[in-house]
């Protein structure tokens, strides 16, 4: 007898083995750490009044030898009925804004780490401790010895969670866990400036220093910074943060970018900061993604977070409208232009010598110029004409590209652009017998390629002002008089030194 189709009972269902997919979710280490990190400080809000303990502490301690990782919180702990909800795959946390709202994280970081974990809980006023343990590889293949479960009596004051993952397969190099420091105290830098988190990892204590007003670049105008604070509604969305310019010898490519925050929790950061193209380009070199740096909150219930919370799930129009605000306020303030160290016909003279005297700081006190100008001997004036010398006569046959005539002496100025080697004088002169000059300028020169790529003037006019007068003053320095060719020597070595801004 044939069944209706009304008549079927169909149901979706997860099998054990799904969770051996956990391992391959696109988890950075930091992410995953960071899935307890909340679990700790979650219930440190919601108990707060509660506990008598001001912060929250979290410790995670690295043991490469034995493969273990173990957090431990002295936060409010978990009852059976908590534990068995956080046990339960995808069950949400009745708060949609909180920090354990899709009910996955400790379950996945935890499969994602180790094949075998251990959760320990004793909630504050509870007698019991109750301990969860669970083999991975078992429990995908339906064993039923895959889990255990324990109970333990405690003294009713004491409140912890302590998590122990074990057969740990991802790496632990003392660099690694580094790394791991450096972007969990990004990921949780207000909760740890804030003093409601005290991190530690392998017992060392983390700080964040955060920013100081000195970080941003100063205004030649009149002693502001360049940066700028928002809070305003984007396309029906509350935002708020700040947005600003680097100053010289701060900033670089890890600090750069535009921090993402969720309930004070940052979802991306340090290098992975967002990074729109409409403010940063297409590629990740250049002075913009070194200079240009924010903070962004949103907190908006319609912004959505991927449940591994590293990446914002824009809806909609949600992404052009939030860049689209944020590169007309970095814009109308002049911080986009000159974080890039560049500007318009068009823009203030302000702008134009910021941008100028931005990138030349920048120059002047890279660890590569500095260490030139320290080595930089001062050669005899004899060695410098021999090289003037082989440079004139190689091109003694070529016609100048221009000639310029001065008036009233009745005398010439003859310039010859010539790719000579890198090696060669980045320029050379003679005076010839009826008293005309001739410049050799050499294009192959490394000198000529920084300056070929500037797109900021003013920066080209300030490094040839310095170099000539760096030149003269280390031959002074050196030599208690002034040779014209060894200033030219020197200058000529300063100019091969390009260093990356």
């Amino acid at each position: 007898m044939e069944r209706s189709l009304t008549d079927m009972s169909l149901q979706l269902s997860l099998g054990n083995a799904a969770i051996r997919a956990f391992r391959r979710l696109p988890y950075q280490p930091w992410y995953a750490l960071a899935e307890f990190i909340d679990n700790s400080t979650q219930s440190f809000f919601d108990h707060r009044s509660e506990l008598e303990n001001e912060f929250v502490e979290v410790s995670i301690v690295f043991d490469p030898g034995n493969r273990e990782i173990s957090i431990v919180d002295n936060a409010f702990g978990m009852s059976e009925e908590d534990m068995k909800r956080a046990l339960e795959i995808g069950n949400p946390s009745s708060n949609p804004m909180g920090r354990s709202r899709y009910g996955m994280g400790m379950k996945t970081a935890s499969c994602w780490f180790g094949d075998r974990w251990v959760i320990q809980s004793k909630q504050k006023g509870s007698p019991h401790e109750i301990e969860f343990s669970v083999d991975v590889e078992k429990f995908a293949d339906g064993d039923p010895t895959a889990t255990s479960t324990q109970v333990r009596n405690k003294d009713v004051d004491l409140h912890y969670t302590r998590i122990i993952l074990s057969d740990v397969s991802r790496q632990m190099h003392p660099s690694r866990v580094k790394e791991i420091a450096r972007n969990l105290t990004s990921i949780f830098r207000k909760d740890i400036a804030g003093g409601i988190l005290s991190l530690s990892i392998d017992n060392d204590p983390v700080e964040y220093t955060g920013y100081q007003s000195t970080s941003f670049l100063e205004r030649s105008s009149d002693g502001g910074r360049y940066l700028k604070e928002f809070n305003e509604v984007v396309g029906g969305i509350r935002i708020s943060g700040w947005i600003g310019c680097f100053a010289p010898g701060k900033g670089g490519q890890s600090e750069a970018g535009i921090s993402v925050f969720q309930n004070n929790r940052c979802i991306m950061g340090a290098s992975d900061a967002w990074r729109p193209s409409s403010l940063y380009g297409q590629a990740r070199g250049g002075v913009v993604n070194q200079k240009l740096v924010g903070e962004i909150n949103l907190d908006d219930p319609s912004i959505q977070i991927s449940h591994t919370k590293d990446q914002v799930l824009w809806q909609g129009s949600q992404q052009d409208d939030i860049e689209d605000f944020l590169k007309r306020i970095a814009s109308d303030t002049d911080i986009l232009r000159v974080a890039r160290q560049t500007y318009r016909d068009t823009d203030t003279d302000q702008v134009k010598r910021d941008a100028g005297l931005s990138a030349f700081q920048e120059w002047s006190a890279s660890p590569g110029l500095i260490n030139q100008l320290s080595i930089q001997d001062v050669p005899l004036p004899e060695y410098a004409r021999t090289r003037t010398e082989f440079v004139l006569e190689a091109t003694r046959e070529v016609e100048p590209d221009f000639e310029v005539s001065i008036p009233g002496i009745d005398k010439k100025i003859m310039i010859k652009v010539q790719d000579l080697s890198p090696n060669d004088a980045y320029c050379s002169y003679e005076i010839t017998s009826n008293n005309d000059l001739v410049t050799v300028i050499n294009s192959a020169h490394p000198g000529y390629a920084t300056a070929s790529r500037s797109e900021n003037p003013l920066f080209t006019y300030f490094v040839h002002c310095a170099i000539d007068t760096w030149a003269e003053w280390k031959c002074q320095l050196l030599r208690g008089e002034i040779f014209p060719e060894s200033v030219r020597e020197i200058k000529n070595d300063i100019l091969r030194h390009s260093p990356d801004i």
